[in-house]
């Protein structure tokens, strides 16, 4: 009984607080539960700090981890929103962000500064000594600035900026659930490699085994240069918000190929989160983070290569031998609780196939032969279709001097499908016909789409019959006619690749040729409008009506590709969003950025980059006449440019009861609803005039609303608020309403 009481004592104590000696405070009087954590994936950057969930709640007061001083303040619309930096006596600084507000001292700092300037927004160092704190001391509040949701993201950096992981070392958390390992991403990192027969990535789900042990069911088959990748998450209780690991295994064969640890990184690296992650689509699910160290990579706690491999010559690979091989990833979160991910592997080099027809006294027949590159014996499987691959029948292959064997040739239109495998179960398939050519043109069609990739373009072919051989795939213009690369995945499917440095900047022909297995002729003509980058270069298309967008990369690595099309026309868009140029997709690697690309156009008038947004419609990426001559564009998608011509709608002014805070402000918040459906408010913009005096004024973006906070000090009485605002398109739009400031 008491061995049994010290147990539920031991799970009490663990579950109430951390089980080791902290000697910073943590910065909230709340339960420990998180909602992000160190290191996650975020759109172009990794997460510097963890967000500390408030439950819906705003105003909580934030503490100082030890004595303090106050260093920098920022206020902003967007990003971290209201945001404090505390500088401890050993060098390290605390950031405390999406604030509601700060201690008295600051809020009336950041107030007037922001009045004597006439600004919104601010972001300035504070002196030395002018704001400290003591431990435990309030320095701020918790809200929900330049965020959907209320929460506090909390950060330490080191005494040279450089933030790193709180539960790495100053603070623990309670934290009892193992991580999910979800699924396994393999990808072919030479053009030739083979994932169970195909040269494109390839995604398979783990199944849970038991406990916190996952397993990939099957053995993979690969051919070549790999990487691995996992979509994997991690939680710190049931039901909770998914977050990131703390650290990342991949073991083969039981040894170490590659680890990773999320314990702190530089801001220089901020951007190499591309390198990082791969997204399959489907949102975080279908997001992988790379097991792999790729070129470029400058992110810390990265140990190993990762790359696998059979080939000797592979430098900075793991090479293995052909055969089995046993692959496990093991996840681990900041409490110690990991996950393992079991899946099996063979590394083989696959037979080679030549197929030919021969006539033998007056008699065609045909001849296959095949080699292992290992050096093994092999054997052929024939299989013979008359309908197109309908319906296969066997063929008896016999004994042939100098080659596996032969068979008679039946029908000129007939298609073969030929399996040969070698001693270690390794198989190559190949299809092909010995037609008799036919002169009718335009017989037989075939699709080809293009897939841009870091690497190259990868063109999909899919033929709308079963072709006699490999079709071959040239691209117009280079210097030895450039011929492509040509890998068949099925009886009517090929992949050609082009490299990125055999592509040209701007319209790329490729033609398709080749026969069907009856013999009739297949021609097709595709053109790409493609350009390469290198840093700096720049390149301008023709968008519709004669206007031109330009196009620049500040930083790329390596040699980066993008690839321009038109686009159909979503349809919906906000009143007022005059169309200057028809919808046009940007395809590109993002990894291959390693800052975004750059768009900018001369249309006359004060016209917006719009990116299609699924159920949010069309999203303004920004007005490169107003801000500055150009934008960013981050992600790849389908744009479009409109001109937006209708002003922001201000509705009535309305009120609210906020959380006392410091004190330094009146209880009652005031605020006027702005409603934008084109380019968006202009957040510096807005201007409040209260009883003909300038106030400061915030606009919150996620709630559409411009906030009006009054220092406690005005005085109670009626008043007049006149509200002046704009858009990013420069229409404006001005209300005056009436009130009693209590």
């Amino acid at each position: 009984m008491k061995s049994r009481c010290a147990a539920l004592l031991a799970i009490v104590l663990c579950a109430a607080g951390p089980a080791r000696a902290e000697v910073l405070r943590w910065p909230l009087n709340e339960p420990r539960k998180l909602s992000s954590s160190f290191g996650e994936y975020r759109d172009g950057h990794y997460h510097a700090g963890v967000d500390l969930r408030t439950f819906g709640r705003i105003g909580l007061p934030c503490l100082a981890p030890d004595s303090c001083e106050a260093v920098r303040l920022r206020v902003s619309p967007i990003g971290y929103g209201k945001a404090l930096y505390v500088r401890l006596g050993d060098g390290r600084t605390a950031v405390y962000a999406h604030l509601n507000g700060f201690s008295r001292e600051l809020d009336s700092l950041s107030y007037h500064w922001r009045l004597e300037r006439g600004k919104n927004s601010c972001d300035f160092e504070i002196e030395g000594g002018r704001v400290r704190f003591g431990p435990g001391e309030t320095v701020a509040y918790t809200g929900a600035s330049g965020s959907p949701h209320p929460h506090l993201h909390f950060e330490m950096r080191d005494a040279g900026g450089r933030p790193f992981n709180p539960l790495a070392g100053p603070y623990e958390v309670p934290d009892a659930c193992p991580p999910i390992i979800s699924a396994l991403e393999v990808v072919p990192l030479s053009w030739g490699s083979l994932v169970d027969g195909s040269p494109v990535p390839f995604t398979k789900r783990f199944r849970l085994s038991e406990g916190a042990s996952f397993v990939l069911d099957g053995t993979l088959r690969l051919d070549g240069l790999f990487g691995f990748g996992v979509s994997m998450y991690d939680k710190q209780a049931r039901g909770s918000y998914r977050i990131a690991p703390y650290s990342v295994e991949l073991l083969i064969d039981g040894e170490t190929a590659y680890r990773v640890r999320n314990r702190t990184f530089d801001y220089a690296s901020f951007g190499d989160v591309t390198l990082e992650y791969e997204d399959r689509g489907g949102g975080a699910a279908g997001r992988y983070f790379t097991l792999y160290r790729k070129s470029g990579n400058t992110m810390p706690d990265r140990e190993g290569s990762g790359i696998v491999t059979n080939d000797s010559g592979a430098a900075g690979a793991v090479v293995l031998p052909s055969g089995p091989h046993r692959g496990e990833i093991v996840v681990r979160d900041a409490a110690g609780n990991e996950a393992r991910g079991l899946f099996r592997f063979i590394l083989e080099r696959r037979p080679e196939i030549e197929a030919e027809r021969r006539d033998s006294a007056g008699m065609p027949r045909i001849e296959i032969d095949a080699f292992d590159p290992d050096g093994g014996a092999v054997s052929a499987n024939l299989t013979v279709s008359a309908d197109g691959g309908a319906t296969w029948s066997s063929v008896a292959l016999e004994e042939s001097s100098g080659a596996l064997g032969a068979a008679a040739a039946p029908d000129p239109g007939a298609l073969y499908r030929c399996v040969v495998r070698d001693g270690e179960g390794a198989e190559t398939l190949r299809f092909f016909a010995f037609p008799d050519p036919r002169a009718e043109r335009d017989s037989v069609l075939c699709g080809a789409v293009p897939e841009l990739r870091a690497e190259g373009l990868y063109l999909k072919i899919r033929a709308d019959r079963a072709l006699a051989s490999i079709p071959s795939v040239r691209r117009s213009g280079g210097p030895r006619g450039d011929s492509l690369g040509v890998f068949q995945t099925g009886p009517r499917d090929y992949i050609a690749f082009a490299p990125v440095a055999r592509l040209a900047s701007g319209v790329n022909v490729f033609t398709i040729r080749g026969r069907d297995h009856r013999g009739y002729p297949l021609e097709r003509v595709c053109a790409f409008q493609i350009f390469t980058f290198g840093a700096g270069s720049s390149a301008s298309f023709d968008s519709g009506d004669g206007l031109m967008i330009r196009l620049t990369a500040p930083s790329v690595r390596g040699l980066a590709a993008l690839l321009v099309r038109e686009a159909p026309d979503p349809g919906r868009r906000a009143p007022g969003l005059e169309p200057v140029a028809a919808p046009f997709s940007l395809d590109f690697p993002i990894e291959g950025y390693a800052r975004p690309l750059r768009c900018g156009f001369d249309s006359g008038r004060a016209a917006g980059l719009y990116r299609w947004n699924g159920k949010a419609g069309w999203l303004c990426v920004g007005v490169p006449e107003r801000e500055g001559g150009t934008v960013d564009v981050r992600r790849p998608g389908v744009y479009a440019i409109f001109a937006d011509s209708i002003a922001p709608v201000m509705k009535r002014l309305a009120s609210t009861r906020r959380n006392e805070g410091s004190g330094f402000f009146k209880r009652r918040l005031y605020y006027v609803p702005v409603h934008d459906g084109g380019s968006g408010v202009d957040a510096e913009s807005a201007t409040a005039i209260l009883n003909g005096a300038r106030v400061v004024c915030e606009y919150d973006e996620y709630r559409s609303r411009l906030a009006i906070p009054i220092p406690a000090s005005y005085p109670a009485g009626p008043a007049r608020l006149r509200v002046e605002i704009s858009d990013r398109s420069g229409n404006g739009n001005s209300a005056e309403f009436d009130l009693v400031i209590e």
